[in-house]
């Protein structure tokens, strides 16, 4: 095959001119050995454009010794676009007809052609991606005295018969092709019912499951507010609880707050000058500082998280020092974030081996989704053979599949403390605590510290610490220096909640988990809340 001339391209309103411009209703055109490409730009949109091509190819017909033969490929494999449709009228040196022409397309199954007032027409409706289209055509030699491309050989029985065994394959494909469609549109209706039948059953059994496994256990706890907090429990254990099982950043900061609050630990900030560009800003340092000899006479009294977590920063990161910064534990990713993971289990073991959820609505929710997974392969396995009957199964396996989770439930004991410790959050996260001054005051360490367990986040915080009376608030954080005197609660709230969510956010990107405290919607565990009863 020789090379393209004469190429044009047009559509229903313009020519269109060869630039490498990009430019609407231009081309860019390119040739390599038998391949042509061509790749054409434009602007429509909600309507159908007709895109003619027209161009000669030299040398096309090759002469055999018996017959002519034209065999030309006209749109490649491996475009990524089905095209809507394809036209391609082929006209001979001499009017053609069935006595002196044998023609040959190959390409999609339903693609046709015909034979028309001397012309071959071929085409397809549509022409799916990636698929192509050739045509093959043989004719008398005398047809084209004047063609270039010559061959010795007799070439008429081999292309016969190489085109019998193609005619052949395609007959044999497209007759299975017309029996599957055929079997497709007398099942449909009967694979619609199937799928139903099967939806129903599923949901059926979601039900069933649902009400042998998921169903609450009742607890002698009603109350959606509460001050009081669930008593023996750390605040680590707190985080653990109502995050159904998960530990994050805020564990860590309020074990370090706790620990504070005992005498065992201070934190001290500063204010230094920093140089950003063309100014100078002010950036607050803290730097947490372990009371040595209070630790070691009573350490005998800490739980073994607790004097994991001081190890670590005072002897394995702070490398025996008494004194850390916590932006150095927030530049300090991968060493954090192993600890963490050991700390993780020790916080686990100190709950013991005692179960998140009852091992029945384990196996109920297992049951579930095996369930599911089978409605779901139903329902891909209906929409391959039978189309979109198979979606009623589809949809509802993947529903169902979420829903399974539903049927976990809480053992008695986890339900009737995350039942108090959800309260106990809504009492802070709603300033309940002001309605009650002495009770809060009596209590507001604990509820500063189990709030940042719980990611009460840091405007209640402030609100917290601002309930307090004026005269008392400074009292009850002996264990923070701040950089300046706060003279009034407003100022010290400012000043705790920064040191938290400074603290917060160290640790948190350190051990690569939320900030927990600083969150201010403690969204993950809060979720979790509506997945178990």
């Amino acid at each position: 095959m020789g090379r393209i001339t004469d190429f044009s391209l047009s559509d229903n309103y313009s020519k269109y001119e060869e630039s490498n411009s990009s430019q609407v209703s231009t081309y860019q055109i390119s040739q390599s050995g038998n391949k042509l490409y061509v790749k054409w730009f434009y602007q429509a949109r909600n309507e159908t454009r007709v895109f003619t091509l027209k161009y000669r190819v030299e040398d096309a017909v090759t002469v055999h010794q018996d017959v002519a033969e034209f065999y030309y490929k006209f749109l490649a494999a491996g475009r990524p676009k089905t095209a809507r449709a394809l036209n391609v009228s082929l006209k001979l040196p001499q009017p053609a007809d069935t006595s002196h022409v044998r023609a040959w397309m190959h390409g999609p199954l339903f693609g046709e052609y015909a034979f028309e007032m001397g012309s071959l027409h071929f085409w397809s409706y549509p022409l799916p991606k990636k698929n192509f289209l050739e045509v093959r055509v043989i004719f008398p030699p005398a047809w084209v005295p004047s063609a270039n491309v010559y061959s010795n050989d007799y070439k008429r029985d081999q292309i016969m018969a190489e085109e019998r065994i193609l005619v052949g394959r395609s007959n044999r494909l497209r007759r299975e092709a017309t029996e599957k469609n055929l079997f497709r549109e007398q099942n449909k209706s009967k694979a619609k019912d199937a799928n139903i039948i099967l939806t129903v059953l599923g949901l059926a059994a979601f039900i069933l499951l649902y009400k042998r496994f998921g169903t609450s256990h009742p607890i002698p706890f009603r109350s959606s507010l509460t001050s009081e907090l669930p008593e023996n429990i750390s605040p680590a254990i707190a985080n653990y609880i109502y995050s159904t099982g998960q530990i994050g950043a805020g564990a860590m900061v309020a074990t370090m707050m706790d620990l504070a609050r005992k005498g065992y630990l201070s934190i001290e900030e500063k204010i230094e000058e920093k140089k950003v560009l063309f100014t100078t800003v002010n950036k607050n340092i803290y730097t947490l500082k372990l009371h040595r000899e209070k630790f070691n006479l009573s350490k005998g009294e800490l739980a073994p998280h607790e004097l994991d977590l001081v190890d670590f920063l005072f002897n394995q990161f702070g490398e025996g020092t008494s004194e850390i910064n916590l932006d150095e534990i927030k530049n300090s990713r991968s060493k954090v974030l192993k600890w963490f993971t050991h700390w993780k289990k020790l916080v686990k073991s100190q709950w013991g081996d005692k179960p998140i959820f009852d091992k029945s609505s384990v196996k109920g929710t297992i049951y579930c989704v095996i369930i599911s997974i089978i409605l779901i392969a139903a329902g891909i396995f209906t929409v391959i053979r039978f189309g979109q009957a198979g979606l009623i199964c589809l949809i509802s396996g993947f529903m169902l599949f979420g829903w399974s989770f539903i049927i976990l439930r809480y053992t008695k004991e986890v339900k009737l403390l995350r039942t108090k410790l959800i309260a106990f959050r809504r009492y802070i996260m709603k300033y309940e605590f002001r309605v009650n001054r002495s009770d809060l005051q009596s209590n507001l360490e604990k509820y500063f510290i189990f709030g940042i367990a719980l990611g009460v986040g840091q405007k209640a915080i402030k609100e917290l610490i601002m309930a307090v009376p004026d005269y008392q608030s400074r009292t009850f954080f002996p264990w923070y220096a701040g950089a300046q005197a706060h003279s009034s609660p407003m100022g010290l709230a400012d000043a705790i909640s920064s040191m938290v969510t400074a603290t917060s956010t160290a640790m948190g990107t350190a051990a690569g988990v939320g900030g927990g405290a600083s969150a201010g919607g403690g969204g993950g565990a809060g979720g979790a809340s509506g997945g178990a009863g």
